[in-house]
């Protein structure tokens, strides 16, 4: 083969080359075997199991908190603030939320209360927030 670049030496060439042949040449096997050595170095993760719901990434909630909360503002991003509980609803609702945005919509308080903001929405459901944070 001839060299084209002189970016990398002779060897790092043919390295690099034989990492990517069973790609080139259609042979998944060796990436297989790749793949299987490092999912066994990540433990067990039994099915219905994310491997990030506990607080291990350094957030202070849970990763599902985080998912929920994220998820509920995407939702209700289009409401005009301070938003009415119908208002924030309506507004999910237009945007083609998830069920279980609108489950969590569905817990606030009925009557003619408005919230400010998502913090004043998600505190009024009870939503866990972040260490060093005020509710």
């Amino acid at each position: 083969m001839e060299r084209t670049t002189d970016k990398h030496s002779p060897r790092i060439d043919d390295a690099m080359e034989h990492e990517v042949q069973s790609l080139v040449d259609g042979r998944g096997g060796e990436s297989r075997a790749q793949e299987s050595r490092v999912a066994e170095d990540e433990g067990d993760v039994s099915p219905g199991t994310r491997w990030d719901d506990h607080d291990d990434q350094g957030i202070g909630v849970s990763r599902l908190t985080a998912d929920d909360r994220a998820e509920l503002a995407r939702f209700v991003a289009s409401a005009h603030w301070p938003a009415t509980r119908e208002d924030l609803i309506e507004a999910a609702d237009d945007d083609h939320a998830t069920d279980r945005v609108l489950e969590l919509l569905g817990q606030l308080p009925h009557g003619p209360g408005t919230y400010e903001n998502l913090q004043a929405v998600w505190k009024a459901l009870g939503g866990e927030v972040e260490d060093g944070h005020t509710h």
